[in-house]
């Protein structure tokens, strides 16, 4: 079980790819044995300047200082710093062996990701749930779906005419697209702790296409008898919605390819080219949402901490008092 101070210090999921991208060596089995053997030889050039540095600076008398033959003088401060140096590179190869065989991820998501779906289902009755087009149309349509700079997403394959073979996806895309709605139309959340969820039970136009999703949804955790650390209910809520159920709200209206007949599937694989072209224009005004977004964030982090430092108890020992035994 994690510690207070250990779960205080939890890393960022941009301070784990910094992280990741730093020791991942390389997926190219070459590339990594070059890396590596290049930090070795880091390794090996310090301990050798440390080495000449401390036999150079305890062989002079007086103030324990010396001189290279370039002139510059050295002391017991660059000793220190240098050993400091030394300590990190040897440390760090805990890391590197750690990311040695992690490949990196691919952009945009996997296969499964990338995969081309239907964005409707087809009910028991045989007519068509058109929820997710009919929301994304709309949202384009009221200028709700845009970048920070007031561009418009482009979605011409999700949002086409259904008779021209319109309504195809991909999972990666309807991601993108619900984050970028979320961020244009203000609906994170921005009360201390509560970042991670989004305010859609305000929002109108979320709640016309996908209330009836988020009845199911409620209706089905009822009976979810899961609880977190804390001993809160991880049934479904529709008030504390966070971007994971954004996937519960593509995953009940929308078509995968196990549930797509012969003819989908066809047109899907058609169109596939066409479809990650797509997702990637949709994920690039989605990085600019997130780059605007950066300082705000940061603020709200700095906020977060000053606010837990203040909650912070000084706890004020009593001197111990001796007692005299008998």
């Amino acid at each position: 079980m994690a510690t207070p101070r250990a779960r205080r210090q939890q890393k960022t999921p941009e301070e784990k790819e910094a992280e990741r991208s730093r020791y991942a060596i390389s997926d190219d089995s070459k590339e990594a044995s070059r890396k590596f053997k290049a930090h070795i030889a880091a390794i090996v050039k310090l301990y050798r300047d440390l080495d000449r540095l401390t036999k150079k600076l305890y062989s002079v008398k007086g103030k324990q200082q010396g001189r290279y033959p370039s002139g510059e003088t050295i002391d017991k401060k660059d000793l220190r710093a240098l050993q400091t140096q030394f300590v990190s590179l040897i440390n760090d190869l805990v890391n590197y062996r750690k990311f040695a065989n992690t490949k990196a991820p691919k952009p945009h998501g996997g296969a499964a990701q990338k995969a081309p779906k239907l964005a409707y289902q087809i009910n028991d009755n045989g007519h068509a749930n058109r929820n997710l087009i009919g929301f994304f149309t709309e949202a384009l349509k009221q200028g709700k779906l845009r970048g920070p700079n007031g561009e418009q997403v482009r979605i011409p394959q999700l949002t086409g005419p259904h008779e021209q073979g319109g309504g195809y996806t991909t999972n990666a895309e309807l991601v993108d697209l619900f984050i970028i709605y979320a961020y244009a139309n203000n609906l994170p959340n921005t009360e201390p702790g509560k970042s991670k969820f989004l305010n859609i039970a305000s929002d109108p136009l979320f709640m016309k296409w996908f209330s009836t999703t988020l009845d199911y949804l409620e209706q089905k955790g009822r009976s979810d008898p899961r609880k977190n650390k804390k001993g809160e209910s991880l049934a479904f809520n529709r008030n504390k919605f966070s971007y994971i159920n954004l996937q519960q709200i593509i995953s009940n209206n929308s078509t995968s390819k196990a549930d797509m007949d012969e003819a989908q599937l066809t047109r899907g694989k058609q169109l596939s080219g066409v479809l990650q072209q797509e997702a990637m224009d949709v994920n690039a005004v989605k990085q600019k949402w997130v780059a605007a977004r950066a300082p705000m964030k940061q603020l709200a982090k700095e906020q977060q901490k000053e606010a837990a430092k203040g909650k912070k108890k000084t706890v004020t020992r009593q001197p111990m008092k001796a007692t005299l035994l008998q």
